[in-house]
């Protein structure tokens, strides 16, 4: 079955290291497709 992450969106640029647990970015580098409200709120989610 599938999963649906919520992800949710950084406050600031270049804080993902800081703010989203391993787990969280680690999902992030192996997801395929994103579903986003704002596709330049969610840019911020580039991981890896």
């Amino acid at each position: 079955m599938p999963t649906l992450y919520l992800i949710p969106t950084l406050l600031a640029d270049d804080t993902a290291n800081q703010v989203l647990p391993p787990h969280t970015q680690g999902i992030i580098e192996q997801t395929d497709a994103y579903f986003v409200e704002n596709i330049r709120s969610a840019g911020g989610l580039s991981v890896g």
